[in-house]
């Protein structure tokens, strides 16, 4: 008997006698209780079960967004299912194991090694099972297992960021300065362990640098928001109509940070058009100008004039507009866009919630070679740094560079630290040390 067939006979045996696993499709949710978009993922995925009750994929789907919805009974009974179905497929006791995280971190170790054991056999190049179990060991206080999991893997599999990450972060709290710093080295720059990283890097350092040991900066930094999930390979493989509201975010960043920009766009428009979520224009603006789309970006913020985010929307389109125009050689065009786009900032950019408005002003700045607008930026930088993300690259040691020109913050080396350079908060600094000569102030624009 084929695996499918014998399985299938298995649920209809478990239904007569009334054991093991159920095939029976959870009800349909009241749609007044999630948004619009992941209540119709839910519905096409049970839509599919009921065809076909047998598909492993599909109960793996519709659990999968039943965690996004927060019905995590339902949705552990799905992938309990999908794994039943196909039980050599690592994905679904990972999934099931996921669904425990962070709360329930002792109840996902079991299912998380059943994951790495499968993977182990049929997908051993997939980071995914190790890190979640590693992950879910050190919630539960085994930082030790936690090592050995992560290193057993080394001879392996490519070695993931997040894994320099975290034996970093364990040789900290072990008091292993050294070793920590040694991993802490093989981090490269990837957005999505950005607060985690920087802050490992502010405790590091704070024995070595006073101005950071007195300062509030690492507690402070401890409130920013959470760096966003890294780029599980498991939890892309959805189709996008079989996704919600979380997973569609997912998968459009996992495509913006790739570079496949379109496919961020369609993601976003669905998005945006099945829910009305306000971050899904953002995303959908900076995805059209991401790929040159230029009209259809200016519409996207016409449509909502009075969002309050679109003196921001404007500024980044001028600013890449500008750019686009400096690259086809029409130079003095670009002064024209970069001029409006400060413009459209206006006296508002320091109202908005994140330093991106102070970082698009200063780069238009600097693009404007405004020496005296941007030594002014400069100093709402130093101003509002503290409890932001960007803080860590004004922070420290060594700032010959800017205190020579006086632009009225200090910072290290941003190579030496290896900062995101996609950061328009660092852009401007490595423009500045890499483009500006230094000056003395006798010579100095104003």
């Amino acid at each position: 008997m084929i695996p499918f067939a014998r399985n299938l006979a298995w649920f209809v045996l478990a239904g007569i006698f009334g054991c093991g696993p159920s095939l029976k499709v959870p009800p349909s949710m009241d749609p007044g209780l999630v948004d619009p978009l992941t209540f119709g993922a839910v519905e096409r995925t049970r839509a599919a079960l009921i065809k076909n009750p047998g598909d492993p994929v599909a109960w793996a789907n519709l659990g999968l967004v039943l965690v996004d919805a927060g019905q995590l009974d339902e949705a552990r009974k799905c992938l309990s299912n999908a794994s039943f179905l196909d039980s050599k497929n690592p994905r679904y006791p990972y999934l099931l194991g996921w669904s425990f995280l962070p709360a329930k971190p002792e109840l996902a170790i079991k299912p998380l090694h059943t994951a790495l054991d499968l993977a182990a056999q049929s997908d051993p190049q997939n980071p995914a099972p190790y890190l979640r179990l590693a992950e879910a060991l050190r919630l539960v206080g085994k930082d030790e297992d936690a090592i050995k999991v992560l290193l057993a893997q080394e001879s392996q599999v490519q070695k993931h960021p997040l894994e320099s990450l975290m034996l970093a972060e364990m040789a900290y709290t072990q008091g292993q300065d050294i070793e920590a710093k040694n991993h802490f080295q093989e981090i490269p720059d990837v957005g999505y362990l950005t607060k985690r990283r920087t802050l490992l890097f502010l405790l590091l350092s704070a024995e070595q640098n006073p101005s950071v040991k007195e300062s509030q900066a690492i507690e402070d930094f401890r409130h920013i928001p959470e760096d966003p999930d890294w780029p599980d390979p498991f939890l892309l493989m959805g189709k996008p109509d079989a996704l919600g509201l979380r997973g569609s975010f997912r998968l459009a960043v996992a495509m913006e940070n790739k570079g496949r920009w379109a496919e961020a766009a369609n993601i976003l428009e669905n998005i945006w058009t099945t829910n009305g979520d306000g971050r899904a224009r953002l995303g959908l603006v900076h995805a059209l100008i991401a790929l040159g789309r230029w009209d259809e970006a200016k519409k996207r913020i016409d449509a909502d004039a009075q969002n309050p985010f679109n003196p921001l929307l404007w500024a980044r389109w001028y600013l890449a507009h500008g750019d686009h125009l400096v690259a086809t050689g029409r130079e003095k065009d670009a002064r024209g866009d970069f001029a409006e786009g400060l413009a459209k900032l206006g006296s508002r950019f320091p109202e908005f919630r994140s330093l991106e408005g102070l970082g698009i002003r200063c780069r238009l700045l600097y693009r404007l070679e405004d020496w005296k607008g941007l030594k002014e930026a400069s100093k709402s930088y130093g101003e509002k740094m503290p409890k932001h993300l960007g803080a860590l690259a004004f922070l420290s040691l060594s700032n010959r560079h800017l205190q020579q020109m006086d632009m009225g913050f200090d910072i290290r080396s941003l190579r030496e630290l290896k900062y995101p350079e996609q950061f328009p908060e660092t852009k401007i600094v490595l423009d500045l040390l890499d483009k500006t000569p230094v000056q003395k102030p006798s010579q100095r624009k104003s």
